[in-house]
C-alpha cells in the first residue's frame, strides 16, 4: 500500500461522499495504491451509515467506528493505528481536502520526494494514550 489518507469524521452525513469523491478524483489519476480511512468518531446523524455504503462501493475505503465521540485527536490516532500505507496523510479538516488536492499534483511522493509526507501534511500532535481495543469496532463486510 503506498498511500493511507486519513479523515477523522463527526456528523458529516453531509459531506463524506462530497470528500470521498474529492480525494479519489484525484489520487484516481496517479498510479498509486492508496486507501481512504474514515475514522467516525461517534456519529448521530447517520454519517456511519453512509461511510459504510461507501465501503460496499469501493474496497479501499477503510472505515473504523469508536463507540463514542472520543475527539479528534484520538480519532486521528485510531486512524493512523489502522492505517497501511508506506505514506500515511492526514486530513483534520474539510479544508484540508482541498489543500491535498493542490498539493498532490505539485507533489507526488515518488523518488524525487524522499520524504513526501512532509510535502502533504501539516503538523498534527497526537497526545495521549492509545485508545483501548474495546472502543474501536471495524467494519467487514
Amino acid at each position: 500500500m503506498d498511500v493511507s489518507i486519513v479523515v477523522p469524521i463527526y456528523n458529516e452525513i453531509e459531506n463524506v461522499v462530497l470528500l470521498y469523491q474529492e480525494i479519489s478524483g484525484v489520487i484516481d489519476k496517479d498510479n498509486r495504491s492508496f486507501e481512504i480511512i474514515f475514522v467516525d468518531d461517534g456519529s448521530r446523524d447517520g454519517t456511519a451509515e453512509k461511510i459504510k455504503l461507501l465501503a460496499v462501493e469501493d474496497t479501499r475505503v477503510r472505515p473504523v467506528f469508536l463507540r463514542r465521540n472520543f475527539g479528534q485527536t484520538a480519532a486521528m490516532k485510531a486512524g493512523i493505528d489502522f492505517a497501511n500505507g508506506d505514506v500515511i496523510v492526514a486530513l483534520m479538516t474539510r479544508g484540508d481536502s482541498s489543500r491535498l488536492l493542490q498539493v498532490w499534483t505539485r507533489h507526488t511522493p515518488d523518488a524525487r520526494h524522499p520524504n513526501p509526507v512532509g510535502l502533504l501534511t501539516h503538523s498534527i500532535e497526537i497526545v495521549g494514550p492509545r485508545l483501548p481495543q474495546f472502543a474501536i469496532e471495524k467494519f467487514s463486510d
